[in-house]
Formats: structure tokens, C-alpha cells, sequence
């Protein structure tokens, strides 16, 4: 037995809309059917990705960044988020002299 599909409503500009339905027409399908196929390759796609970037965390410096609840920040070289660096310059300034 197969699972329950879910129903998505979708709205979009006339032109592409047309688009769609002349896409459908020549491949012989229904525009729904066309726009499902379309989603799930891209949502395919997307998790694909996120888990080769889940796998390989130095890729472009992705593992100089942590995530912290308002969305990521990024880790100053003193192991200290910049926020934390603007707020407290006095005692960044200090651990810099004191690194020396």
C-alpha cells in the first residue's frame, strides 16, 4: 500500500503559467503531473546537497562557522564569535597583547 499524497497549491505569474502548460502539452503530460515531477527532482537535488555539505564541512570555510539561534555566526580567530569581539574590544585588544 502506498502512502497518502499530500495536496500543494501554488500560485505564479500568468506568463509562466502558460509556459507550464505548453511544457506539459509537449510532453504529452498534465500540468500537475509536470509541476510534481519538477519539485521532487529539485527537492531531491537539495537533499542530496545539504548531505555531501553535511559530509564535507571545510568546503569553502564552512567549518569556521557554528550555529548559534539567531542563525549562524561566524568564529573569530581568537575562538570568539565578532559580535563577541565588537562588544568586548577592550579584552580582544588584550589577548592580542598578551599573543605577542
Amino acid at each position: 500500500m502506498s502512502l497518502d499524497r499530500k495536496d500543494l497549491r501554488i500560485y505564479m505569474p500568468p506568463d509562466l503559467h502558460a509556459a507550464v502548460l505548453a511544457m506539459a502539452d509537449a510532453d504529452r503530460m498534465e500540468p500537475h503531473e509536470l509541476c510534481e515531477q519538477v519539485i521532487q527532482r529539485y527537492v531531491v537535488a537539495r537533499a542530496h546537497a545539504a548531505t555531501v555539505l553535511a559530509q564535507h564541512p571545510a568546503v569553502a570555510g564552512l567549518a569556521r562557522i557554528r550555529p548559534v539561534s539567531s542563525g549562524f555566526d561566524r568564529i573569530g580567530p581568537d575562538g570568539g564569535g565578532f559580535e563577541h569581539q565588537a562588544a568586548d574590544g577592550a579584552a580582544s585588544e588584550r589577548r592580542k597583547g598578551a599573543a605577542r
